[in-house]
């Protein structure tokens, strides 16, 4: 009898084993099946200076300079006010790879997205104890397009950057409420040290952790969770005090109550991304609506109704009330209570789209449940899966060229310049420079003080032969921004080019006291024309 019952025994397991890894491999094909695409996309928009032309990534003997400063340092722009070191460290690991063969970044950035769907699936797993919850929740997850700003985009790897640690710790954080374990308690912090260092947005765990006890009645263990308070108080010391610099941004000049219809918006169009993925974009902005838009009125009366559903479901589904309060505190951290630069992006839903993907995993489980229904929910998950990697793989083609994105991206936010200015070095990149000089005059007729395009424009002009425009261009862009020390070193090159020798010391002396690093041949060759 004992042999029988250890040979069911080790049967039994066996057959655990089996599903686990074809669950997971589930997920793992998925992934590269839809992703895959991908892999031959180029550099674009942030990538060229986080990436191809940023060369603290590209010497291991730099790597306290990433930890010293936020991703502005790498160059001089607004709109990446932001500390996350660990992101850039993993950027100077693929260049020791594969230096600037995109596709090696590009293959980390589906890696780190599948390996944050297999987290989601332990999680869900642990903290429900059903598998194909879990499955279908890790599916529904790498799946779905809304995701592919943070995958197909090189630098939108901070949101799975930070996911995948922000999941792991609370895995191990779970796992701590269970046991009093060292290790446990070691992989949460250094986990929470990773997360936070990935990306800002991650201060929000404290609260994740908060919701997993109140929707699981699960006492606290003071120990660890004062250990995480305390590194989230030392994390925003550090912010407001050795990086205060960072905090400085446009977005500051509107005031809360402004800002607070904005959100209302991002609701509804982020259940819209969610249940109907179409028409997927970048660059929104940092627009601000009236309390009185249909739209605003719309976000507050989805927030008001869920979580009133939430909170009536708080008893009697944990999976419901978890679910929801999952996505709105995830949401928390680009609420727009602190001022950030845009009232909505696609890739700020993927921590807070879990919540959605495992209620609606949870219905299809009911569904599947009962016989009757079993047929209706297996046609449902299939032709869901179906469409998520039908949009996916079609919405990676957005990111594959410089020149589509842009265009594209144009069509959906017609007024905004910096678009224009890329899409124009997209064209000069590739040899097309009567239509970079159309874009940028476009660019100059939005905004007629655009120095960036002027400057753009000379460089185009100087390559065609057209002195006089070259010269008048580069001379614009002075006159609008007198500190453009980049301007000033074109007019150096135009001016030497020339054998005005005497103009073109003046120029590069203008361009080095305004910051611009002149390479060393360059200095050299004027050695002889200096009096």
């Amino acid at each position: 009898m004992k042999t029988e019952s250890a040979g069911k025994t080790i049967g039994v397991d066996r057959s655990k084993k089996t599903n686990l890894h074809l669950r997971l491999f589930l997920i793992i094909f998925v992934g590269f099946a839809i992703y895959g695409s991908s892999l031959n996309g180029q550099f674009i928009w942030d990538d060229d200076v986080l990436v191809k032309n940023n060369g603290y990534i590209k010497d291991w003997s730099n790597v306290d300079k990433l930890f010293a400063g936020g991703i502005s340092t790498y160059f001089s722009g607004a709109g990446l006010n932001f500390y996350r070191p660990l992101q850039m460290v993993t950027y100077a690991a693929d260049y020791s790879l594969w230096k600037l063969d995109v596709r090696g970044y590009h293959l980390t950035n589906i890696l780190l997205h599948i390996g944050v769907a297999l987290l989601v699936y332990f999680l869900i797993n642990i903290l429900f104890s059903d598998a194909f919850l879990a499955c279908l929740t890790g599916v529904f997850f790498v799946s779905h397009p809304a995701h592919t700003e943070a995958v197909s985009y090189i630098s939108g790897r901070s949101d799975s950057l930070s996911a995948l640690f922000m999941i792991l710790c609370f895995i191990f954080y779970i796992k701590t409420t269970h046991a009093d374990n060292k290790v446990f308690n070691i992989i949460v912090v250094l986990s929470y040290l990773c997360a936070i260092l990935s990306r800002e947005t991650s201060l929000v765990l404290p609260i994740l952790f908060l919701l997993y006890h109140l929707a699981f009645q699960k006492k606290i263990k003071l120990k660890i969770f004062f250990l995480i308070l305390v590194i989230s108080f030392l994390y925003v010391v550090f912010r407001l005090t050795f990086l205060r610099g960072l905090l400085d941004s446009p977005a500051h000049s509107s005031a809360f109550l402004e800002r607070l219809p904005g959100f209302f918006v991002a609701l509804s169009s982020y259940i819209k991304i969610l249940a109907f993925p179409c028409n997927l974009h970048m660059g929104y902005g940092a627009i601000l609506f009236d309390f009185r838009d249909i739209r605003v009125l719309s976000g507050l009366l989805i927030l008001v109704l869920s979580l009133a559903y939430a909170l009536r479901a708080k008893k009697s589904s944990k999976l419901v009330f978890f679910s929801i309060s999952w996505f709105f505190i995830a949401l928390l951290p680009v609420a727009n209570i602190y001022p950030i630069n845009a009232y909505i992006a696609e890739h700020w839903l993927y921590i807070p789209s879990i919540g959605v993907f495992l209620l609606i995993a949870s219905g299809l489980r009911g569904m599947y449940n009962q016989e009757r229904f079993r047929h209706a929910a297996i046609f449902i998950i299939i032709g869901l899966l179906a469409l998520s990697c039908y949009f996916t793989i079609r919405q990676n083609e957005y990111w594959k060229d410089p020149v589509v994105f842009y265009k594209r991206t144009i069509r959906y936010v017609p007024g905004n310049n910096s678009l224009y200015l890329n899409l124009g070095m997209a064209y000069f990149n590739i040899g097309k420079k009567e239509e970079a000089a159309l874009v940028f005059k476009k660019a100059i007729q939005i905004n007629p003080n655009n120095a960036d395009a002027y400057n753009n424009l000379g460089n185009i002009y100087s390559d065609i032969g057209d002195k006089d425009e070259a010269m008048s261009a580069y001379k614009k862009a002075i006159e609008i921004n007198p500190a453009y020390a980049g301007a000033y070193f074109n007019l150096f090159l135009f001016y030497f080019r020339e054998k005005q020798y005497d103009l073109a010391i003046e120029c590069c002396d203008k361009a080095i006291g305004r910051g611009f690093k002149v390479p060393p041949e360059f200095l050299k060759a004027l050695e002889p024309h200096r009096k």
